[in-house]
């Protein structure tokens, strides 16, 4: 008569157990090293697009003012900013190459216009864009020890509640955001010659009239070259005005802002660099904000 080892059995379950312990161990492994390849094709990706990023500042920052000028076509409005689209790595990045010399100061504004006036004047400055932001003024704190403190409003979001970088820059050079025309970098004074005409009727408030506004528009328009003492001298301002116009508009521009765009399949990338140069003993200073 036959019998049944009791230890066959055992065996057999000895040797389930150690299965369903591989099993588990290869899924645990699986999912370890699908989570290695996610991270490592984010990381190739946010890296492609860093250099991509630095190669379009390193290329168009220094040659900002220049390519802002060709843009500009003779008899028609003005132009503050140029846009241009190329592929790099397979990636496509939208540039767009602004002055902001020509755009509001909005540290400017709130020595010009008063802190208590600022949030109106940037509601008024965002008409005709594509996005309506809510104005959340939240300046700076103010630094005794220096002897010349930072400006007040240095990013954005001390000026707006941003949500989305979209937002500020717009969806096209037809649908265009608040950063078009508001800027917290420049040295001050607004580019009468590039400025919209909206940017200047706030920037310049109490300093030209309507009708001068006009006939500046006019003479921009020109073909003769348009200086900043060609327009003193042809419009009539009193002596205070006249003061005040020289000490809040320019004719040039020494800062200038570089947007950086990248889609992805996966999000979208914006990077914006201010170049500025106020001393020309001194090396440019450049501000970096990613989002």
């Amino acid at each position: 008569m036959r019998r049944n080892n009791p230890k066959s059995g055992f065996v057999l379950l000895m040797a389930l157990i150690v299965l369903a312990l591989a099993a588990t161990c290869l899924a645990v492994a699986a999912r370890q090293f699908c989570a290695m390849a996610l991270r490592a094709g984010g990381e190739q990706q946010d890296l492609q697009l860093r250099w991509g990023a630095l190669s379009c500042e390193a290329v168009c920052l220094p040659k900002a003012e220049d390519l802002v000028a060709k843009a500009r076509v003779p008899g028609a409005d003005p132009v503050s900013q140029t846009r241009y689209a190329l592929t790099l790595g397979g990636t496509v990045f939208h540039l767009i190459v602004s002055d902001e010399q020509a755009k509001a100061n909005a540290n400017s504004l709130a020595r010009l216009r008063g802190e208590t006036d600022l949030p109106f004047v940037l509601q008024r400055l965002q008409a005709e864009q594509c996005k309506m932001l809510e104005v959340r003024l939240r300046p700076r704190e103010p630094v005794q020890d220096e002897t010349k403190p930072p400006p007040a409003y240095g990013t954005f979001d001390q000026l707006f509640a941003v949500k989305r970088a979209s937002d500020l820059v717009g969806t096209s050079a037809d649908k265009t955001g608040v950063a078009n025309r508001i800027t917290c970098w420049s040295s001050g004074p607004v580019n009468l010659l590039r400025a919209e005409k909206a940017v200047l009727r706030e920037a310049l408030a109490g300093v030209l009239m309507e009708s001068d506004l006009a006939a500046l528009d006019a003479m921009r328009r020109a073909p003769t070259p348009c200086t900043i003492g060609l327009v003193a001298a042809k419009l009539t301002l009193s002596k205070e005005r006249a003061k005040a116009f020289r000490q809040w508009a320019t004719d040039t521009s020494q800062c200038h802002g570089l947007w950086v765009i990248a889609q992805s399949p996966t999000r979208d990338w914006y990077r914006f660099s201010v170049i500025s140069k106020v001393d020309q003993k001194k090396e440019p200073v450049v501000r970096t904000f990613t989002w």
